[in-house]
C-alpha cells in the first residue's frame, strides 16, 4: 500500500504479506506504518512524500528475499520436559520454552517473545530477569504485534548481549531479514505453526465472552492441563482470580482456529514451513509420540511433551547447556506423521470469505451459529473430558490406541 506520489518501490503482495513488520523497523525515516486491514491483520503503508528511495524496506521483506541460512535438513529431533513439574504445568507442552529461556536470562541475556498487554492485545516484549518469564510462557493463538521489537533485538546484539528470540517461523524470517547479518549471541526459536489468527476477531470474541459472564477477563489459558496436556482444555481467568472452564460455544474461537476459519491469507500457503527451518529451534507438542514407536516414560505424557528440532549448531549447543530438561532422541518421521503444520498448510475453508463479511455486522451469538458451531462429536469430547478422572481418561485413550494398532 501507497500515500502520495507513485514511486519504484514496492512492497510484498497483501495477500502474501506476513505482518512481520521487518520493513517498517527497517526504515531509516520511519516513513512506513501498519495499518488495520478489514480483516484484521496489520499491513504496512509507505508514505512516499517521506520516502527516499533506500530499498532497505525491500530488501528486508523476508517474502520477496528469504533469508539464507545454514540449517539443518535432517535435524536432531528430541522429546524433552522440564523437571520442574510446575513448570510444565504452566506450560502449553513440556515446558522446554522455559528451560532454554532461563538458560540465556541466567547468562544475563534477553529473551523475546509474545505476550499479552494489560488490554489483552497480544505484543512481543523483551525481558531480562526470570520473576517476568511467565508472560511469555503458553500458546497465544493470534498474531502478535512486533512493533520495535526487531530494533531492540538488534541493539541488545550490538551490545553484546545473548538473545533468544522466539516466533513465528515468518517472524523469524523477518527477523533475519531485518538483521540482515548472521550474530553468534542469537539463538531463534520457531512454533509448529498452524497459522495466526485474526487479532479482530480475538478482540470480538473477547468482549462477547465478557459480556456474558459480567466480569473482565484478566488471562486466556488456551491449554490448561488440570484434565492432562492430552486433554487440555480453554480457561479464562477472570479479575477476581477465578478460574472459569470455557466448554461448548464458550470455546467457539479456538475451534474456528484449529479449522483454520480466520488465518491470515498468507498462512494457506505459508513460504516458511517445512524443511530446513529459518530457526535455530523448532518448538512444538509432540503428538503423536509413541504410537509407532514405544516411549519409554509414557508416564511423562500427563503432564507434557515437548519436541524439539535443532537445525543449528546454535540451537544444539543452546539444548545441550540446558541443566533442568530431559531429553530423549526420537526419529524425525515420528514427529512429522503427528505434526502436519510443521511440513504443510492449513487449507483455506470455503467460508472464510463471507465469514470475514460477517464480522463487522453481526454478534458473536451469530457468528457461532453460522460458521462456529460444536460439533456433535465435540460435544461427546467435552463431556468425557469434564465428567471423567484423569485416570480413567488416560486408561481409555491408551486403550483406543490399541485397538487402532
Amino acid at each position: 500500500m501507497t500515500k502520495g506520489s507513485t514511486l519504484p518501490i514496492e512492497l510484498c503482495d497483501q495477500q502474501l504479506c506476513t505482518g512481520c513488520e521487518a520493513c517498517r523497523n527497517s526504515c531509516p525515516n520511519q516513513c512506513i506504518e501498519v495499518v488495520e486491514n478489514a480483516e484484521g491483520f496489520l499491513n504496512p503503508e509507505i508514505d512516499f512524500d517521506k520516502c527516499v528511495k533506500c530499498g532497505l524496506c525491500v530488501r528486508s521483506c523476508p517474502v520477496l528475499n528469504k533469508p539464507v541460512l545454514h540449517r539443518n535438513e535432517s535435524p536432531n529431533v528430541y522429546a524433552c520436559w522440564h523437571e520442574d513439574i510446575t513448570i510444565r504445568r504452566l506450560s502449553s507442552s513440556g515446558g522446554v520454552f522455559s528451560a532454554l529461556a532461563e538458560s540465556i536470562l541466567d547468562s544475563g541475556g534477553i529473551v523475546f517473545g509474545a505476550a499479552y498487554d494489560p488490554n489483552m492485545h497480544v505484543r512481543h516484549i523483551g525481558i531480562n530477569n526470570k520473576a517476568n518469564l511467565d508472560v511469555l510462557r503458553q500458546s497465544k493463538y493470534v498474531q502478535s504485534e512486533i512493533g520495535n521489537v526487531f530494533q531492540d533485538v538488534r541493539k541488545a546484539l550490538i551490545a553484546d548481549l545473548l538473545v533468544l528470540f522466539a516466533g513465528t517461523p515468518c517472524q523469524i524470517s523477518g527477523l533475519h531479514k531485518y538483521l540482515q547479518q548472521d550474530y553468534s549471541n542469537l539463538v531463534t526459536c520457531d512454533l509448529i505453526c498452524h497459522g495466526v489468527p485474526s487479532p479482530k476477531v480475538f478482540t470480538k470474541y473477547l468482549k462477547w465472552i465478557e459480556n456474558s459472564t459480567r466480569v473482565r477477563i484478566e488471562s486466556l489459558n488456551f491449554r490448561d492441563k488440570e484434565k492432562g496436556w492430552e486433554n487440555s482444555r480453554t480457561v479464562a481467568t477472570l479479575h477476581t482470580s477465578i478460574k472459569h472452564p470455557l466448554l461448548g460455544k464458550y470455546n467457539s474461537y479456538y475451534n474456528g482456529f484449529v479449522d483454520g476459519l480466520y488465518l491470515r491469507d498468507c498462512c494457506y500457503k505459508c513460504q516458511f514451513n517445512g524443511l530446513p527451518r529459518q530457526a535455530d529451534l523448532t518448538l512444538g507438542d509432540f503428538w503423536g509420540i509413541g504410537n509407532q514407536i514405544p516411549f519409554a516414560k509414557d508416564h511423562e505424557k500427563r503432564d507434557g511433551i515437548s519436541v524439539v528440532l535443532a537445525n543449528s549448531d546454535a540451537g544444539q549447543m543452546l539444548i545441550s547447556k540446558c541443566q533442568n530438561i530431559c531429553v530423549i532422541e526420537r526419529p524425525l518421521q515420528e514427529v512429522v506423521e503427528a505434526n502436519a503444520p510443521l511440513i504443510s498448510s492449513a487449507s483455506r475453508p470455503l467460508s472464510r470469505d463471507s465469514f470475514f463479511k460477517d464480522l463487522p455486522i453481526e454478534t458473536w451469538d451469530v457468528l457461532v451459529k453460522r460458521y462456529l458451531r460444536v460439533s456433535f462429536k465435540r460435544h461427546i469430547r467435552i463431556f468425557v473430558r469434564e465428567h471423567l478422572s484423569v485416570n480413567m481418561l488416560s486408561f481409555l485413550r491408551n486403550a483406543y490406541k490399541r485397538i487402532r494398532r
